[in-house]
Protein backbone atom coordinates (compact mmCIF):
# COMPACT_ATOMS: atom_id res chain seq x y z
CA UNK A 1 0.00 0.00 0.00
CA UNK A 2 1.23 3.50 -0.78
CA UNK A 3 0.13 6.90 0.46
CA UNK A 4 0.64 10.17 -1.39
CA UNK A 5 1.48 13.10 0.90
CA UNK A 6 1.25 16.65 -0.45
CA UNK A 7 3.52 19.49 0.68
CA UNK A 8 2.09 22.36 -1.31
CA UNK A 9 2.72 21.44 -4.96
CA UNK A 10 5.26 18.77 -4.05
CA UNK A 11 3.88 15.26 -3.74
CA UNK A 12 5.70 12.41 -2.06
CA UNK A 13 4.74 8.73 -2.27
CA UNK A 14 5.36 6.83 0.96
CA UNK A 15 5.04 3.05 1.07
CA UNK A 16 3.26 1.94 4.24
CA UNK A 17 3.40 -1.83 3.90
CA UNK A 18 0.17 -3.61 4.71
CA UNK A 19 -1.38 -0.52 6.33
CA UNK A 20 -0.29 -1.19 9.90
CA UNK A 21 2.27 1.61 9.97
CA UNK A 22 1.69 4.23 12.66
CA UNK A 23 0.82 7.73 11.47
CA UNK A 24 3.87 9.18 13.24
CA UNK A 25 6.19 6.84 11.30
CA UNK A 26 4.42 7.73 8.06
CA UNK A 27 4.96 11.43 8.78
CA UNK A 28 8.65 10.89 9.52
CA UNK A 29 9.19 9.01 6.26
CA UNK A 30 7.21 11.61 4.29
CA UNK A 31 9.30 14.47 5.70
CA UNK A 32 12.53 12.60 4.97
CA UNK A 33 11.48 11.95 1.37
CA UNK A 34 10.32 15.57 0.99
CA UNK A 35 13.68 16.90 2.17
CA UNK A 36 15.50 14.66 -0.32
CA UNK A 37 13.19 15.79 -3.14
CA UNK A 38 13.65 19.47 -2.32
CA UNK A 39 17.43 19.09 -2.04
CA UNK A 40 17.56 17.80 -5.61
CA UNK A 41 15.96 20.99 -6.92
CA UNK A 42 17.87 23.51 -4.77
CA UNK A 43 21.39 22.44 -5.83
CA UNK A 44 22.83 25.04 -8.20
Amino acid sequence: MKVTVCFGRTRVVVPCGDGRMKVFSLIQQAVTRYRKAVAKFTVI
